[in-house]
């Protein structure tokens, strides 16, 4: 749904982005979503070896889907590591996952390939035009227009990322300004803010902090400048660390939004201003949540894992696919849109849901506490081992400059104290001295895993599925 510049100024006062599609009946949305996997599924059974393969050793085809709950049931999951395998095959670059032919595919992008081999990712025009819209709704719900200038603190490479932001913001008809100059460092991006004046911030949180202390070291107070908004991605960010977003506002002087994505998949997650948390953006895409352990759908309010169906991208479908992400799933929010929300955003994944002396410690959970330390940086790592057959995390961390080091003993015990009466375990903290610990420009890496490799889930599922025959 384009707005643009063609809005008359009363319709910027309007409550949603596409009301109509906002506030849908869970009825019309539901039988919606069963239209399009209906669809979805004929087309990728018959255009997409990768899913013909799959159906039919499952025993599945698109006729015998008659119900959301027949889809839950019966249509398999897919993951990333039964998808890589097929990407080697000479000239077939994104695999027999390919839909259509490859003249179709309009814009290259691949994973970041931080937990082995990147995924690459084909998309067609439909597929850039829909993940645009997606980020949309997030924005005009804390307030930016088509008026506003969106800054770019981004390096544009084949990483998805923050493109989409890109595409979004020309769907949205805002001015687009990019920092993604060659080499381009932190302290010439805070000079292009200053000149150019921009409204919108569009950066991961943590470069958000980066930018706001370079800022302040050239003399610059970040929240003087004409940013108004930020907008993040990547890492958990303000709809999961409400602390986070406290900061970063704080920071800038602005209002702050995120959306959740996963680079393989053009859709997303926009935040909700008013319900602490992620809406589905139910236009774009099919939602459930799963208990990864029994793999029955959870009830409301419970964790589990968001498995996801994307309406947008016929060159690669993804179907019944698995985020890895935790959430805690609900069918309504104060805002009054009806599409599924997840309270707190992404608590944290499949792969670092971790058990420490019988207790279940979500990473985000940590980082809540963690970034309500008023002694605390947003720099911090937590170190995940395996020691006498037992996980264990270690956090290490930076205070504020102005915390003098005689103090650090008695923040790492208060940090201690804080997380053992919040989570009901106990955490080693080590303090380290200021600019000890790695900065990010784009995005940061902040749970380090350095148990052996079949405790690690990302890659035991990877091995276990490199042992079929395919998918």
């Amino acid at each position: 749904m384009y707005k643009g510049k063609l809005l008359s100024p009363k319709s910027y006062q309007a409550r949603y982005w596409n009301e109509y599609a906002q506030t849908m009946p869970r009825d019309k949305l539901d039988a919606l979503h069963l239209k399009r996997i209906k669809f979805l599924l004929d087309y990728a059974y018959n255009n997409s070896k990768f899913y013909r393969r799959l159906y039919d050793r499952n025993g599945v085809k698109p006729e015998d889907i008659n119900s959301l709950d027949d889809f839950k049931r019966k249509v398999p999951l897919t993951d990333k590591p039964m998808i890589q395998p097929s990407q080697r095959i000479p000239d077939l670059p994104y695999g027999d996952i390919t839909a259509c032919d490859d003249s179709f595919i309009q814009v290259h992008y691949q994973t970041s390939g931080t937990t082995g081999e990147p995924l690459l990712e084909g998309w067609e025009d439909y597929a850039v035009q829909r993940i645009g819209d997606g980020w949309c709704p997030a924005w005009w719900d804390i307030g930016i227009r088509p008026n506003d200038v969106f800054y770019f603190a981004f390096d544009f490479g084949a990483f998805a990322g923050f493109w989409s932001a890109l595409w979004g913001a020309i769907r949205f008809g805002a001015k687009v300004v990019s920092g993604a100059g060659v080499a381009m460092t932190s302290g010439e991006r805070v000079r292009q803010i200053i000149w150019l004046k921009p409204t919108v911030l569009v950066c991961t949180p943590t470069y958000a902090f980066r930018l706001a202390d370079v800022a302040r070291e050239m003399g610059i107070d970040p929240a003087a400048t004409s940013i108004k908004f930020h907008v993040g991605a990547g890492e958990p960010g303000p709809a999961s660390i409400s602390e986070l977003k406290r900061r970063v506002e704080a920071s800038w002087g602005c209002k702050t939004c995120e959306v959740l994505g996963i680079s393989e998949i053009p859709t997303v997650a926009p935040s909700c201003i008013m319900g602490d948390g992620l809406h589905e953006h139910e236009m774009h895409q099919f939602a459930w949540v799963r208990d990864p352990e029994t793999g029955n759908e959870v009830a409301e309010g419970e964790v589990g894992e968001r498995i996801i169906t994307c309406f947008s991208n016929f060159a690669t479908p993804f179907i019944n696919y698995r985020t890895h992400d935790l959430v805690r799933p609900y069918r309504s929010c104060p805002c009054g849109s009806t599409w599924l929300f997840y309270k707190h955003g992404v608590l944290g994944r499949t792969d670092y849901m971790v058990t420490i002396k019988g207790t279940n410690v979500y990473q985000t959970a940590v980082e809540n506490i963690i970034a309500g330390l008023p002694e605390a940086t947003n720099y911090y790592q937590l170190i995940l081992i395996r020691k006498k057959n037992v996980n264990n995390l270690t956090i290490r961390l930076e205070l504020k400059r102005d915390v003098p080091q005689e103090r650090y003993d008695s923040v790492a015990s208060k940090l201690r104290s804080e997380i053992r009466t919040r989570l009901g375990v106990t955490l080693p903290v080590e303090v380290v001295p200021p600019d000890t610990l790695p900065r990010y420009e784009v995005k940061t890496k902040r749970l380090i895993d350095k148990r052996p490799d079949k405790y690690r889930p990302e890659l035991a599922r990877k091995i276990k599925l490199s042992k079929q025959d395919g998918a």
